[in-house]
């Protein structure tokens, strides 16, 4: 027991011991590590001394050379822009001469083309003079032929100025109503001359037949339409009782006031447009509407057409002689 007891004290004493030397070699360790550090850190300084050292004697030394470079840059740069100017100064001199050099040349040309058009302008005056002579006789004999043609277009120009403003007093004329029939006499004489004139002067109606004025036909328009007006009122086979009617209702009838043109296909629409185309100076209009009329009403306005058609077509004879006289005399425009 004492054995066994010696033993265990041995053993605590050895791992009290084995303790102690292992706190001794981590203290150690402990202060190994510390000097290590401040060595490292003291070597790292004295490198980081070294390396700005070093750092500014690289630096310095690149300057140098950059400076040294840049010098020569510098020099080189500038003989050789010395060399540009002397190979542009002798470029423009060569330029100069050259220009003087193509001027010569094109001056040679010009000389050249110079000689041959006063050549061949010399041969053809040479060689033209005996035509010319020709060409002077021919000229003379067009000068007497026109001459006589323009004496005789002076003639026909003086016969259709007068026919123009005989013209002008006619359209007059037709409006006014008075000596129509002497100005349509003198057209159909003027005319006889010309075959185009002669068949726009056949279209004038007879000397018999009355032609009346813008007046006149709108005063008988009125009663026409008055008449017609009283047709329409009598139904087919009405009889003198509702002929009787249609006078009393005619004698209350006003005239026609329209402010816009009446629309509609009837009769009544018809003498409505009619009387607006009338008030309005369209003549052709009003006779193409009262020439749709049928039945009595057609009947009732059948003379006033007729008078309407004759002043109408002696209208369209005076223009379409008008325009025969422009189309041969156009300064008469």
């Amino acid at each position: 027991e004492l054995l066994v007891e010696v033993e265990s004290r041995t053993r605590l004493e050895a791992m009290k011991v084995r303790e102690a030397i292992k706190q001794t070699e981590e203290g150690t360790r402990h202060e190994l590590m510390q000097s290590l550090v401040s060595q490292l850190a003291a070597q790292e300084k004295e490198l980081q001394r070294i390396m700005d050292v070093q750092v500014a004697e690289v630096n310095r030394v690149c300057e140098a050379e950059v400076k040294r470079r840049d010098a020569a840059y510098q020099e080189t740069m500038l003989k050789e822009w010395d060399e540009v100017n002397r190979r542009a100064e002798e470029y423009a001199s060569l330029s100069v001469r050259i220009l003087e050099l193509q001027q010569f040349l094109k001056r040679q040309d010009l000389m050249r083309l110079d000689r041959e058009e006063l050549s061949r302008q010399f041969s053809v005056k040479a060689n033209g003079r005996l035509q010319h002579v020709e060409d002077l006789n021919l000229r003379v004999s067009a000068v007497d032929k026109v001459l006589a043609e323009g004496r005789e277009l002076q003639g026909q120009h003086h016969t259709l100025t007068d026919l123009f403003f005989v013209l002008d007093q006619a359209s007059a004329a037709l409006d006014d109503g008075t000596q129509l029939s002497r100005h349509l006499s003198v057209i159909r004489d003027a005319a006889s001359k010309a075959p185009l004139l002669q068949a726009a002067a056949a279209t004038f109606p007879d000397e018999a037949s009355p032609i009346p004025s813008r007046a006149q036909l709108q005063a008988s328009m009125e009663t026409t339409l008055i008449q017609a007006r009283k047709a329409l009122l009598v139904p087919p086979g009405g009889g003198v009782v509702w002929e009787a009617l249609a006078a009393v209702r005619g004698a209350l009838m006003r005239p026609y006031t329209d402010s816009k043109l009446p629309q509609g296909l009837s009769s009544e629409a018809r003498l409505r447009r009619a009387c607006f185309y009338l008030k309005r100076g369209d003549e052709e209009a009003a006779v193409r509407e009262l020439a749709g009329l049928d039945s009595e009403a057609a009947k009732a306005v059948q003379v006033w057409l007729d008078s309407a058609k004759r002043r109408l077509q002696v209208r369209q004879g005076l223009d379409l002689v008008r325009a025969h006289v422009m189309i041969a005399a156009p300064d008469l425009i």
